[in-house]
């Protein structure tokens, strides 16, 4: 499930604000599921990599 919007450019950083929501959706049901942890972190350091 997509956030509302334009998909990302290919050639932009994505807005800010549009990674960090969808993480906190990904973690609040399933705080303990690894897997989801590991990509919650990853698309984190991806946005934050600039």
């Amino acid at each position: 499930m997509r956030p509302p919007g334009p998909p990302p450019d290919p050639g932009r950083p994505p807005q800010p604000g549009t990674v960090l929501p969808m993480v906190d959706l990904a973690l609040r049901p399933v705080a303990d599921d690894h897997l989801l942890l590991e990509i919650a972190r990853r698309m984190v350091d991806w946005q934050t990599a600039g």
